[in-house]
């Protein structure tokens, strides 16, 4: 019988006999079920944002304390503003790390076959797997 194929990019290949994916194979006749998991990968930047909204906070506080400086107020003016402006820069241009990944259960248990930051890849092989293990049937 000729193996059909169902996908292949190079790098993940399906056909109805088995699945190449990250340097492995797993035999389609070993699958028992296919699921995707997304996962957000994004670190935290909590912490920073919590010092310049400190920073923000000290200098409203400074601000609020000088009378008669108008040097150190128009200073600490523009220690806010950049301050803020940096934080809403910030906020804007953070990027999301969102993985999506393949994970096969066999009779041996669960395995992550493949993870992807691109969305409609993970998809493409998912659907690819699900046709391999139909067409087995």
């Amino acid at each position: 019988m000729e193996e059909v194929v169902f996908f292949d990019d190079g790098n993940v290949k399906v056909t109805n006999a088995r699945f190449i994916a990250m340097q492995k194979t797993y035999a389609i006749s070993a699958i028992n079920s296919i699921r995707t998991k997304v996962f957000d990968e994004t670190k935290s930047r909590e912490f920073y944002k919590l010092i310049v909204f400190g920073l923000v906070l000290w200098g409203i506080a400074q601000l609020l304390m000088m009378n008669e400086d108008k040097g150190g107020s128009i200073s600490i003016l523009i220690l806010i503003f950049v301050s803020i402006v940096f934080t809403i820069w910030w906020g804007v241009n953070e990027k999301k790390k969102i993985i999506h990944y393949i994970i096969l259960t066999t009779s041996s248990g669960e395995v992550e076959a493949l993870r992807s930051d691109v969305p409609g890849y993970v998809e493409q092989i998912e659907e690819a797997l699900s046709k391999a293990i139909v067409y087995r049937s």
